[in-house]
């Protein structure tokens, strides 16, 4: 056997002579055992790091700008920056203040489809993705 997950899928798939699995409950409660994380390491690790970001002074972020926060801070992270080291490219520092940098593509009533241009952390380059704004009345 090349793994642990792998011989408790051979068990499960057994079958007797008469087309029953006499394991049945012991692969259930293995599968089960198996499927528990072994540490919650990554999820304390991910409380600190929201906890460094929604402070007492900044407890009114959305969920989904602390969600950036997060994954911006993650990417940084993966190519071995912080936000002192990484330099943002000269084109996305000229459209710091501009309106340059969001074009509307799609317009509704309540609602719009906005092409928003940030920096790839990987390759330093631009990347334009699409966002959808809803605008409250």
């Amino acid at each position: 056997m090349q793994s642990t997950v792998s011989l408790w899928i051979e068990v499960g798939k057994y079958t007797d002579a008469s087309g029953m699995n006499p394991f049945q409950e012991l692969y259930d409660l293995a599968i089960s055992v198996l499927s528990l994380p072994n540490s919650n390491a990554e999820v304390e690790r991910l409380f600190s790091q929201l906890n460094l970001v929604k402070t007492n002074l900044r407890n009114r972020l959305s969920t989904s700008s602390v969600s950036a926060v997060l994954t911006i801070r993650s990417g940084l992270k993966r190519v071995e920056k912080c936000c002192h080291s990484y330099e943002l490219p000269a084109s996305a520092v000229q459209k710091i203040s501009t309106m340059a940098a969001y074009t509307s593509s799609v317009p509704s009533s309540n609602s719009s489809v906005n092409t928003v241009v940030v920096p790839d952390l990987e390759n330093g380059e631009n990347v334009e993705e699409d966002v959808l704004f809803s605008i409250r009345g």
